[in-house]
């Protein structure tokens, strides 16, 4: 179940909310999220304490602990039980380097999936219209375990019809149609 904030958020239009009240939404539903993470990933409590984090009452974004993002390429970091998992996005890890995974349930596909059509049909309507991807077809090959790349591609195909791909396995410009 969505929290009442953001329920409430995607009732509002797309760049609507004034820059105060994006800085008390954002902050109430990143307490939200940190407390689920905290609550739910013995991986990520350890990190906290190894950063000597003291529960605290958080009033400004400033006051969370920060880490790096290179964290996801070392561990994995999950806050959901493995049966829950029903994709797992991995960065496009540069050649030879490990790449970071990213694991999804439902729910956050769901919510991914309303606020990305929220934002997209905000700038383009409602109407599918033809749709031209400089990408390879290849890079949906795997739905369970696929790029960020591909899970962008994937989430805004939703909003075209008629999709192609003018690249071909090799990244090269198809010739041939």
């Amino acid at each position: 179940m969505l929290s009442n904030t953001l329920e409430e958020i995607f009732t509002f239009p797309q760049y609507s909310i004034i820059s105060p009240d994006k800085e008390k939404y954002f902050l109430s539903v990143l307490k939200e999220v940190f407390n689920h993470h905290t609550n739910n990933s013995v991986a990520f409590k350890n990190i906290l304490a190894s950063l000597n984090y003291v529960d605290n009452i958080i009033n400004n974004i400033t006051q969370f602990p920060f880490l790096p993002v290179s964290i996801f390429k070392e561990l994995d970091l999950k806050s959901i039980k493995q049966e829950d998992i029903i994709k797992t996005l991995t960065s496009s890890g540069t050649t030879g380097q490990k790449v970071s995974k990213i694991y999804l349930d439902s729910f956050t596909s769901k919510l991914q999936t309303k606020a990305l059509a929220n934002i997209v049909s905000s700038c383009i309507g409602k109407q599918r219209l033809p749709m031209l991807i400089i990408d390879s077809d290849n890079v949906l090959k795997d739905r369970t375990m696929f790029s960020a790349r591909g899970a962008g591609i994937l989430g805004l195909s939703n909003f075209g019809r008629d999709h192609l791909y003018i690249l071909d396995k090799d990244m090269n410009l198809k010739t041939d149609e």
